[in-house]
């Protein structure tokens, strides 16, 4: 097997919206890798910064040491910390439909600083939490939600397992047969997409969209509005395959869903999917910036009125297109989308 000159730790944590990047006060840790006497989880604000730095945390077993060595086999025996290093954290979500694809990476640190033990809050301003990795902030990635598609599977050769660390040398100092990991670092290196640490607000638009089905009537919830975005793309990539265009689908790593070729020249495409009547659609800082690009040519694709039945197994229909041909934001209303809370009074 072939050695990596890359320093790569896989850190499974809790799933969070936000893991501090925004106070929210409704954002709960789900599946905590780590608990305190406190009863809670170090990894709440693993996307906090304090001075523009980041610092996280994965418990590392029992001991709660990580095995620096098993990064980089280079290191001394005596060294408290390794720097350098790709820090990959993947979380359970319990809301994907097939079990086996349910472990998702959720953000990374590159360039990190990984500590073999545990040290104290940062400045004090976290009481009962720890750290034992650290990066600078605008080295790291918070994927939105509903960009937490790449998937860790538990079933590859040399994957992580039951541990909530998963190093690329094994206990005698030998690269893993992890061919999966490949797939995984081609991933996050080609993103560039959302980015909860700078763009909090870029979750906010799926509440909205949220509050705009509710008000249309429709039960919304992650699994439907996920289902619907996925029939939305195969409607719109059959549309544009009938165009005999050549298309290519990004919406994993990119701020838009697929590029196409048009007479030899590069256009992007936004796909939105509603079952509402498609008057409204929510778009994220990055998707109005985008026609902003030098030389961009965007189309946003609307499928409204889509139709969803069944209940385990999602299963949408229906629906209709409508194109925006060489969209430009400008052209269309744009408003802020507001949050307002109704609070019931209460006796005084």
């Amino acid at each position: 097997m072939i050695r990596t000159a890359r320093k790569i730790l896989l850190a499974r944590i809790g799933w969070m919206t936000f893991y501090g990047c925004l106070d929210d006060d409704h954002d709960r840790l789900v599946g905590g890798g780590s608990w305190n006497d406190h009863n809670q989880g170090s990894e709440l604000h693993n996307f906090k910064a304090i001075r523009a730095h980041l610092y996280g945390f994965v418990r590392a077993g029992k001991s709660g040491i990580l095995a620096l060595n098993r990064i980089d086999d280079s290191i001394a025996d005596e060294d408290d910390e390794l720097g350098g290093v790709t820090v990959i954290f993947v979380a359970t979500d319990r809301n994907a439909p097939h079990q086996t694809e349910r472990q998702r990476i959720v953000g990374w640190y590159k360039n990190a600083t990984v500590h073999r033990d545990c040290k104290a809050a940062p400045t004090g301003r976290r009481r009962h939490s720890h750290y034992n990795l650290i990066a600078n902030e605008k080295d790291a990635v918070l994927l939105p939600s509903r960009l937490r598609l790449q998937s860790i599977l538990r079933a590859k050769p040399g994957a992580m397992g039951q541990s909530n660390v998963w190093y690329p040398l094994d206990e005698n100092g030998e690269p893993r047969d992890s061919p999966w990991l490949a797939e995984a670092l081609a991933y996050m290196d080609s993103y560039n997409g959302d980015n909860l640490i700078e763009n909090p607000e870029t979750e906010l638009s799926q509440a909205a969209q949220t509050e705009l089905e509710k008000a249309a009537g429709f039960e919304s919830n992650q699994r439907i509005r996920n289902a619907v975005e996925e029939y939305a793309m195969k409607v719109v990539r059959r549309c544009y395959k009938e165009l005999r265009h050549d298309v290519e689908d990004k919406h994993k790593t990119q701020p838009y869903d697929f590029e196409c070729t048009e007479d030899g020249r590069l256009r992007y495409i936004e796909v939105k999917g509603t079952r509402t009547s498609g008057n409204q659609v929510l778009l994220t800082p990055n998707e109005v910036k985008l026609p902003d690009r030098k030389g961009a040519i965007v189309d946003l694709c609307v499928v409204h009125s889509v139709k969803v039945a069944g209940g385990k197994k999602i299963k949408c229909s229906g629906g209709k297109l409508v194109r925006y041909k060489n969209w430009h934001p400008r052209d269309h209303d744009l408003r802020t989308v507001s949050f307002i809370c109704q609070l019931t009074q209460s006796n005084s």
